[in-house]
């Protein structure tokens, strides 16, 4: 009897998310991840080595979508974080909500937030810390919530531009690298993707649930002087949206191809004012997104279909080890050292994955902090004109400049931020691009036979 009654809470575990048939259903929520205070805060290490967190400017969150054609339940998390979980805890996410939530692919995304704790891809003896088992929990619990309250949903899809951001890298005359990190007097730089996505999710009496946001800049408005937690502009451009379309919807940031990209206020200190500075650049690309959003006409779909692919590629490590551990020892402290050359190895299993919905709005999602040419050129060669770049998403594997950027250098490009070999950006992108193909049926198994 206690097998049986066992088997049953199984059971209904696994089928938490509804079996539907025909049109897309879906919801969206939102948990608070905010750790404790006292953590050490990412980014700026050189800057500043001990930035332990000392108060909350704005909670962080984690913002949730979850979608199901009946047959196949997708959860897409954006979270308020500078990096993403090491591939043991995003693997223990992804088993606990299969089991409890019924959902068959996440992807995990995070906004790049240099006013979050540091995180890294590997821990001694594995020991994961306190705050981010919590976080853990709290989002499997959070996606669990949200599938168990599933509606029928309509979507739809609009682009615009916003302009708040800038090729960091100047190349010069001679081809020369002079690093821009801030251009508050916005000097035009190439390349720089103005291109705003957006996502609209409403319920079947046309009201918006969630506007999810696709745009490639770095959220470093604050600078080491900053010791609050905060989203910095992606919170505030949310807050934006979220107060300006009847009903509130949730409103969700899925950072793009931002690896040379940096907003006009770079590194505002505090007594400049940065807190108005990060405003104001919210708010710039919230007006944007509002008025998008609003023109917005979502559809149904009678056959709704989501088609998920994942594949992983090999990599070499660009650099040798012990050159790595020098330079940082130069520049860093021990424990920094450790943390970021923990996980050397010579061959990298990187993953790449793309979501294709109703066989018309493709999410590609990549694990690092990508060049933006790379986000141009996907959507310039993806058959599908609503193709979304997710950088930052399920890992990371540090930069990826393309080869052009790696030949010419530049912080991001040449230098130790850059881990993998070069062509590393190039052969992911192409892989996203075969499964958009893939997806769409346009990529057989099978050779066609052709005859005059």
């Amino acid at each position: 009897m206690l097998r049986d009654l066992l088997s049953s809470l199984l059971l209904s575990a696994v089928l938490a998310v509804p079996v539907y048939s025909g049109e897309l259903h879906g919801a969206v929520g939102m948990v608070d991840i905010t750790p404790p205070l006292g953590l050490q805060l990412g980014g700026y290490e050189e800057l500043r080595p001990d930035r332990p967190a000392k108060g909350i400017r704005d909670p962080l969150t984690a913002r949730i979508l979850v979608l199901t054609d009946g047959k196949n339940a997708l959860a897409v998390v954006a979270a308020d974080l500078i990096g993403t979980f090491p591939a043991p805890e995003l693997e223990q996410l992804r088993q606990m909500v299969k089991t409890e939530a019924g959902i068959t692919w996440l992807m995990f995304s995070v906004v790049h937030t240099h006013s979050a704790p540091a995180m890294h891809e590997a821990y001694p003896e594995g020991k994961f810390p306190d705050w981010e088992q919590q976080a853990i929990r709290k989002l499997a619990a959070g996606i669990r919530e949200v599938a168990g309250r599933l509606e029928l949903v309509r979507l739809g899809t609009g682009w615009g531009q916003a302009d708040i951001g800038h090729d960091r890298r100047f190349v010069q005359a001679d081809g020369s690298v002079r690093m821009l990190w801030r251009n508050s007097t916005r000097i035009i730089t190439y390349p720089a993707d103005p291109s705003v996505g957006v996502l609209r999710v409403d319920n079947a009496r046309g009201q918006p649930l969630g506007i999810l946001v696709n745009y490639a800049c770095h959220p470093v408005v604050f600078t080491a002087d900053n010791d609050f937690y905060s989203a910095d502009y992606p919170g505030a451009m949310r807050r934006y949206v979220e107060k300006s379309i009847p009903g509130s919807p949730l409103c969700f940031f899925l950072q793009g191809a931002a690896g040379n990209i940096n907003p006009y206020f770079d590194k505002t200190y505090l007594e400049e004012d940065a807190a108005e500075m990060m405003r104001l650049t919210g708010e710039r690309l919230g007006r944007e997104v509002v008025r998008v959003a609003r023109q917005i006409q979502t559809q149904s779909n009678l056959q709704a279909e989501i088609a998920y692919l994942t594949d992983t590629l090999n990599f070499r490590l660009r650099w040798d080890p012990q050159d790595v551990r020098k330079h940082l020892a130069a520049v860093l402290t021990p424990d920094h050292v450790e943390a970021a050359t923990r996980n050397l190895r010579p061959v990298f299993e990187v993953p790449v994955s793309t979501c294709v919905i109703n066989k018309q709005i493709a999410f590609s999602a990549f694990p690092g902090e990508f060049f933006v040419e790379f986000q141009q050129n996907l959507r310039s060669r993806s058959p599908l004109r609503d193709t979304f770049f997710l950088g930052y998403t399920n890992g990371y594997f540090g930069y990826f400049p393309t080869i052009r950027a790696a030949a010419t250098g530049g912080y991001g490009a040449a230098d130790f931020s850059v881990a993998l070999e070069p062509g590393a950006g190039e052969r992911l992108v192409d892989r996203a691009l075969i499964q958009i193909c893939r997806a769409m049926g346009r990529l057989l198994d099978r050779p066609v036979v052709t005859r005059d």
